[in-house]
């Protein structure tokens, strides 16, 4: 009677977008269903069962060892292999059982798969080194007790690699985060490539032993403490901390850095997009000093202020920023997400200012140069992040985040009005001129941030966080350069314009030197 709910239970498989919580009942099936020796030892024909032996679309690119029939002395072992799919699926349940449970003591399976076990967990070892992550990667593989390799095993052959190959940044991502739901709770799934305007993917996860003192600080007050938790994973290269790093990076929530997530449809993971800007091209330069220009040491005291961060993944139109993106009304944009995706808005507080920018950070490494006598030195008029952070206009409406609850609420109605093109127009609009009120003070004639203009932000200590000057910049739709420690102005600025890159960010700048020009006509 069971295999009545095989079809159901497949379909719940595919929807790797949807987070769908299913009755008890189909739980327990689902259980049965995928590891069913759990449930029914002594009894190994029952892998036969429809669930598990079902044509795969997989390409199967691991597969497991062949069974020495001289190492059997339960006289089962043969079969149980010549039943298990050759696609692996449900390895990661049938593994522990099997192993676990042969008559007599037998271990001739669990030596037959050693070897393959061992080699895809080595691989996974070295593939990690790749992964930059301040909690637990994988804690659900601590707390069950459980070895990795079948779980790589099924998810390699599920994401169509063969362990031992060198994955790209891309597949690395997606098989990361396949690794880190592949919890018994949750069906497997494959994240679906998030396409050219990808920042990377949000999932889903259970609380982690070492996460737990975060639990109750990051809860919506109207969302049980019971809520997982939203981890973001992101290739490398669009913000300061990873610029330059291949890689993977993996991004929890803490005291300065919060996730908001809102959509009327959770999900197990979802990609997570945003839209490309075009940047001007340069044209205009900062004016050079001249070697007798007036110099002093800069002082590297920490800024005594407090940042945060939040990523705000929302596909809701109310909401304004996933309107040019995720949830664009226009059909004849350039802009593409996978389905369920969802649109991100980074938001720095500091200062008694908000920067938020939804377009997509560009943000490319410098180079060292051979003029070490130059290294550090400020040799062309610069502002420090402060100056122009402090030149955004405050928010004149309150800038607190809605809840989730009231949040979906405003959307339903929305969706639901007879007047919805009109009202997206609106929201559009909205969000355009506050936007272009707050940074106008940027973009006035002279400023450095002015169109086409390059300027060489200085960085670092009492100088202002990198990290909002390129939320800054971005907001600006302007391409950031961060110079190298052994990289001089000249030899950045010419390379900025070479790849129309308008804003250089020189980080912990030693001697910065003067001149008249210098004076900050711009700010008025």
């Amino acid at each position: 009677m069971l295999i009545i709910f095989v079809g159901a239970l497949k379909w719940d498989e595919a929807q790797s977008w949807l987070g769908i919580d299913n009755p008890p009942f189909l739980i327990d099936v689902r259980a049965f269903l995928v590891n069913p020796l759990q449930f029914c030892q002594g009894a190994p024909d029952i892998l036969s069962l429809s669930l598990l032996t079902s044509e795969s679309p997989w390409n199967v690119f691991n597969v497991l060892p062949e069974l020495n029939p001289n190492d059997c002395i339960c006289g089962e072992c043969h079969m149980i292999q010549s039943q298990l799919p050759t696609s692996l699926e449900s390895f990661r349940h049938q593994y522990f059982a099997l192993t676990s449970s042969r008559p007599h003591g037998c271990t001739a399976l669990a030596r037959a798969w050693e070897p393959s076990l061992t080699s895809a967990e080595h691989w996974l070892n070295d593939l990690v080194a790749r992964v930059e992550s301040n909690f637990a990667l994988f804690p659900w593989a601590e707390e069950l007790g459980r070895r990795m390799g079948p779980t790589i095993l099924e998810n390699a052959n599920r994401l169509g690699v063969r362990v031992g190959t060198d994955l790209s940044d891309e597949q690395l991502l997606r098989f990361v985060v396949m690794l880190s739901v592949a919890t018994d709770a949750v069906p497997p799934a494959i994240p679906k490539a998030p396409g050219p305007f990808a920042l990377g993917y949000v999932a889903s996860i259970p609380w982690a032993a070492d996460r737990e003192d975060y639990r109750s600080d990051l809860a919506w007050e109207d969302e049980s403490v019971t809520a997982p938790d939203r981890v973001l994973f992101v290739n490398g290269g669009w913000l300061y901390d990873t610029v330059g790093m291949s890689g993977v990076s993996v991004l929890h929530g803490h005291e300065n850095l919060k996730i908001v997530y809102q959509t009327l449809l959770p999900a197990k993971f979802s990609a997570v997009c945003m839209p490309n800007f075009r940047a001007d091209f340069v044209s205009l330069f900062p004016h050079r000093h001249t070697e007798g220009s007036p110099s002093l040491l800069s002082s590297e005291s920490p800024l005594e202020e407090d940042m945060s961060v939040t990523f705000v993944l929302s596909n809701l139109q109310t909401d304004g920023f996933p309107l040019f993106s995720v949830a664009s009304p226009f059909t004849d944009t350039e802009f593409s997400a996978p389905r369920g995706a969802l649109a991100a808005l980074i938001r720095v507080e500091i200062l008694g200012r908000v920067i938020e920018t939804f377009w997509r950070p560009d943000v490319r490494q410098g180079l060292p140069c051979e003029h070490k006598s130059a290294w550090g030195c400020s040799s062309r008029c610069s502002p420090t992040a402060i100056e122009l952070i402090q030149s955004v206009l405050a928010p004149v409406r309150c800038t607190t985040l809605p809840q989730p609850g009231s949040s979906l609420a405003r959307e339903l109605a929305f969706t639901g009005s007879n007047d919805m093109a009109l009202g997206r127009q609106q929201v559009i609009r909205e969000v355009m001129e506050e936007q272009a009120r707050r940074l106008a003070p940027l973009l006035k004639n002279g400023s450095p941030l002015e169109r086409t203009r390059a300027s060489i932000v200085r960085c670092g200590g009492n100088a202002g966080p990198v990290d909002a000057m390129v939320v800054l910049a971005t907001a600006l739709r302007k391409r950031v350069y961060v110079l190298d420690r052994r990289e001089c102005w000249e030899c950045a600025l010419a390379r900025m314009q070479e790849q129309d890159r308008s804003v250089g960010l020189a980080v912990d700048t030693k001697v910065v030197t003067r001149c008249e020009n210098c004076i900050p006509l711009w700010r008025g």
